[in-house]
């Protein structure tokens, strides 16, 4: 059902997805992550920050990592949601500067953002295997030649494998890193 309802926006291009590991004091580490989502009746309610965001400016969908259940450190207890950017609570602060110039990516916060249950991806409490599995299929389309369009060369392959798996919708993101300075 995702992939009908995703794959071909994310092809034609009229949908881009971006993925949010980064956290202030988590860094890249997704298993300490404090963004949380918290079940409420039908729907998710997330709060947290996240930053360093490669290619959000251009993004209509995010891919946020939140803790669903389980304790800072454990492996288990992460969940992926997609999150249109236009969402209520969805909020750029600011954008990083590197080597003293403006970037894409930006600190932002999450403040009350609810989602519907069709919004996660993958398995509920399996984030981080899911979060493997995207870096690794981008990697591998950035050796095809993919470069910086990688995700367009990853994405059919990462559908492709979220079906056999049960993954999902599990597809094109930009990928992002830590460092940088901030700036207002």
């Amino acid at each position: 059902e995702q992939q009908e309802r995703f794959l071909p926006g994310l092809l034609s291009g009229e949908e881009f997805w971006c993925q949010l590991f980064s956290e202030p004091g988590a860094g890249s580490d997704l298993s300490a992550i404090s963004t949380r989502a918290v079940r409420d009746g039908d729907e998710w309610v997330i709060n947290g920050m996240k930053r360093w965001n490669s290619g959000l400016h251009h993004a209509t969908h995010d891919i946020i990592f939140a803790r669903t259940s389980g304790n800072p450190g454990d492996p288990k207890g992460i969940t992926a949601f997609l999150v249109p950017t236009d969402a209520p609570g969805f909020k750029v602060e600011f954008f990083w500067w590197t080597f003293n110039m403006p970037t894409d990516h930006p600190r932002m916060s999450l403040t009350n953002v609810w989602v519907p249950e069709d919004a996660i991806l993958g398995k509920p409490g399996h984030g981080l295997e899911l979060a493997a599995h995207v870096a690794h299929r981008l990697a591998e389309a950035a050796e095809l030649g993919g470069g910086r369009h990688a995700h367009h060369v990853a994405a059919p392959q990462c559908l492709d494998d979220g079906a056999r798996h049960g993954a999902g919708a599990v597809g094109l993101v930009g990928l992002g890193g830590d460092g940088g300075q901030e700036r207002g």
